[in-house]
């Protein structure tokens, strides 16, 4: 299901709970606990995530996965001309049962361990990265509807 806001100059689009896109050109800062693990990529603007005592800030092309049940405060605002644009990709519960589900576990590292970082920022620019995000581009505007699959 989509929905798409447009409250004060923000601009928002969400799909089944997995999908947000934000764009706006003023800064906003809110305090926020993630219920779900999240993804965000920068496609413009700047992110500012302030976590106790340490400010991680993202700009175009970054990439960074914050942990659920962590609160941050979010700063959304322009930076060098260009609006606030970025996606955030919330894995649930419910999705990340079902993706483990269909994994290989005899695959999987016998010494995998949880990282206990609450925020951790990829490395920018990877071609991995930027293809998928840059792949949702069409649906900031077209009020076309990502499929299930994707």
């Amino acid at each position: 299901m989509m929905e798409t806001d447009s409250l004060k100059g923000i601009n928002t689009l969400r799909y089944s709970d997995i999908f947000l896109a934000m764009y706006f050109d003023n800064g906003k800062s809110c305090l926020h606990r993630n219920h779900s693990h999240v993804l965000a990529y920068m496609y413009s603007g700047e992110l500012e995530i302030k976590e106790n005592e340490k400010i991680t800030k993202l700009h175009k092309g970054d990439c960074a996965f914050i942990r659920k049940d962590f609160s941050v405060q979010l700063i959304k605002q322009g930076y060098n001309g260009e609006q606030f644009k970025a996606i955030f990709l919330m894995f649930t519960g419910k999705f990340l049962r079902e993706f483990y589900g269909r994994l290989d576990k005899e695959g999987l590292p016998a010494n995998a361990r949880r990282s206990k970082a609450s925020l951790y920022k990829l490395p920018s620019k990877r071609p991995d990265i930027v293809s998928l995000f840059e792949s949702m581009t069409p649906y900031f505007k077209s009020g076309i509807q990502p499929t299930k699959e994707l």
